[in-house]
């Protein structure tokens, strides 16, 4: 048996942030996928509506955006409790950022299918150490591009906001935050090589604490 392959299938493709949110659209009943389904058309709408001057738009989109992600919410708390356990049950993390007590549950759920031992773990403690050497030694450094380009951006945003009065500003910040906030939900299910390698190997260790107690 592949110990290695398995613990990280379990990670990249049964635990995944993708895989979460999938998970969670499929254990919703029809009611459920219709209402997301309803809120998704409302928020496309809501968008154009926006983007053509209507005031209308700006109304529509944050009620769409607040009934995706409570739905949303609900819906990933049933399917973790009913079909992972309770979180509190285990050594799942304290910090649900980026779903992490969801995700390790639907991950030590796999390793516990497949009769993965804290030894089996331990054992690809190295491999998965030299994943993050590698990965950490080809990184370019972007760090001054990026605020090289957050700094261009902050510039030419408080020149055009400059140009509005009091109401306009107002209705172009909540805006702003309103749209930040989906685009912030899209990419966090992409995180990088690096993040989801140190995570994985965090979620080695909780297990290996779970197991043997």
């Amino acid at each position: 048996m592949n110990h290695w392959k398995i613990i990280w299938l379990a990670y990249h493709f049964k635990s995944s942030r993708g895989k979460l949110f999938f998970s969670t659209i499929n254990y919703g009943s029809l009611g459920d996928k219709i209402f997301l389904s309803l809120n998704i058309l409302g928020f496309i709408a809501a968008i154009y509506l926006h983007f053509t001057q209507s005031q209308a738009g700006l109304f529509l989109l944050a009620v769409c955006e607040l009934g995706i992600l409570y739905k949303l919410h609900n819906l990933k708390g049933s399917l973790v409790l009913n079909e992972y356990g309770a979180p509190d049950d285990s050594q799942a993390p304290h910090n649900d950022q980026n779903h992490k007590t969801s995700r390790y549950l639907m991950f030590k759920q796999e390793l516990v299918n497949e009769h993965i031992t804290k030894s089996h773990v331990e054992q690809c403690f190295e491999l998965i150490d030299t994943q993050i050497e590698i990965i950490e030694s080809n990184n370019i450094p972007i760090g001054n591009l990026s605020s090289l380009s957050a700094g261009l951006f902050l510039g030419v945003l408080g020149s055009f906001w400059r140009k509005l009065n009091t109401t306009e500003l107002i209705y172009v910040g909540i805006s702003f935050v309103i749209i930040s906030l989906f685009i912030a939900f899209i990419i966090s299910l992409f995180p990088s090589r690096i993040e989801k390698l140190k995570e994985m190997k965090y979620f080695m260790q909780l297990y290996c604490r779970e197991v043997s107690l």
